[in-house]
């Protein structure tokens, strides 16, 4: 941790997941590239010192978070502090990487065009993510595909940790996709807009899709606006399964609800009618690995 002044930093353990831990609490005027900056230079100086570009003032800033290595190292290559020039900032990291014994990392700027150029391919394109820890990717491929009737090329690549980009070559067949729901074995497909430099790694939620039951609830309540209205307290309701809408079986009612595992997750609802009130117990059979370390869902705290 580092105060005002310039002493020594403290090191930092690594974080499970590959990031740093960084704990910051500066008696300085800060902007917000003055703390991404700050947050680039700790992790290349690291038993050093503070980097300078700080103004003071009489505010206390403190910054917690788990930051990937490479993102870090990607701040600290653009990080130019305030009133210094470009050069005077390369020069001063320059110097703390020999003082440090730090290995000189190249860098590489690409050319306007030829970004522009590269990205042109990707600019239909969509990404998501399912859980594929029970069905296998090229098996979505082909319920997707099923579902979809495009006009144009259609690609699914995966990326690892469950996301794949949706690669398309026209605005009609991303705009279709975007507008309905798709399923696949239960779960919903809800697409985002490609992004340039998408990275899996870096990507951290604590919500999840989850089947949730809410056992032998009487079926007057199986309605999905009643339902939808129970689970709005605890998530955000998807959709009730076939099942619970024709009420064919009346052991438990059934909702799909995107929860959030890093709040607290009741086990009971209290429900008050006109006709009385009563405990609802509320299941999830089914939970998806979460680390309440990390607060993401994907690993398990023995796994971190």
């Amino acid at each position: 941790m580092v105060t005002g002044g310039c002493p020594p930093l403290v090191p930092l353990a690594p974080h499970p997941d590959g990031g740093v831990a960084v704990s910051m609490v500066t008696n300085g005027g800060v902007t917000l590239e003055d703390m991404l900056g700050f947050v680039a230079a700790l992790a290349l100086v690291i038993g050093g010192v503070m980097p300078t570009g700080l103004s003071p003032a009489p505010l206390v800033l403190v910054v917690e978070e788990a930051v990937p290595l490479d993102v870090l190292i990607t701040f600290c290559t653009f990080w130019c502090p305030r009133n210094t020039s470009v050069n005077q900032n390369k020069s001063e990291m320059e110097n703390l990487r020999n003082e440090n014994n730090f290995q000189k990392i190249p860098s590489i700027e690409l050319p306007d065009d030829l970004f522009e150029k590269s990205l042109d391919p990707w600019k239909f394109s969509l990404i998501r993510r399912l859980d594929l820890q029970k069905i296998k990717f090229v098996d979505v491929a082909i319920i997707l595909r099923s579902q979809w009737k495009l006009q144009g090329d259609c690609r699914l690549i995966p990326l690892g940790r469950g996301f794949f980009t949706i690669k398309l070559d026209n605005e009609q067949d991303k705009q279709l996709i975007k507008s309905q729901r798709w399923e696949v074995l239960n779960q919903i497909l809800q697409v985002r807009n490609w992004i340039y430099n998408f990275r899996p790694a870096s990507q951290r939620t604590s919500k999840a899709m989850v089947w949730v039951r809410f056992p032998g609830l009487g079926l007057e309540f199986w309605n999905e606006s009643i339902l939808f209205k129970i689970c709005r307290e605890f998530g955000t309701p998807i959709k009730i399964d076939n099942a619970t809408s024709r009420c064919e079986v009346g052991y438990y009612a059934n909702v799909l609800v995107e929860v959030d595992f890093a709040q607290h997750i009741p086990n009971k609802v209290w429900i008050g009618t006109k006709c009385g009130f009563f405990f609802q117990d509320v299941l999830i059979p089914d939970c998806p690995k979460y680390c309440s370390n990390c607060k993401i869902v994907g690993h398990l705290n023995t796994e971190s």
